[in-house]
């Protein structure tokens, strides 16, 4: 058993995109759907973001296509689509400073985080999430 206080993890886009770019999100998102799956009180709020490239409409609805698409993977992989919640913000709440490469790099995220129960930090017993 594991015990499980609080979930947060992110994945990075491309410039203009809203695809998930490799294998290593892909995992990470298996991991998020290996706890919502054993742990049916657990729901999670996928964000979505842009850097400050593009107009801010263009970029809200890039932002909240990227979150719908990890939310779409989670559904895929079996998760009730009423556990897991998407929302765009666009370029708003930067991360880091849109003024360098990396920093927008950055900038074009998904953050993926545990909310209610499981966010209130009482403690959750899972199986580990890599047993099946």
């Amino acid at each position: 058993m594991v015990t499980v206080i609080s979930y947060s993890k992110n994945i990075y886009f491309d410039s203009n995109s809203n695809s998930i770019k490799n294998g290593f999100y892909y995992t990470m998102l298996d991991d998020v759907a290996g706890i919502m799956l054993k742990n049916k009180d657990v729901t999670f709020s996928v964000f979505g973001y842009t850097d400050n490239i593009g107009t801010e409409e263009y970029n809200l609805k890039l932002s909240e296509r990227r979150a719908n698409e990890a939310r779409k993977y989670l559904i895929e992989r079996g998760v009730e689509p009423d556990r897991i919640t998407a929302k765009g913000f666009g370029e708003v709440n930067p991360a880091y400073s849109n003024e360098t490469t990396q920093g927008r790099q950055l900038n074009r995220r998904v953050e993926i985080k545990s909310v209610g129960y499981y966010e209130s930090k009482t403690q959750i017993k899972i199986d580990e999430i890599k047993k099946n």
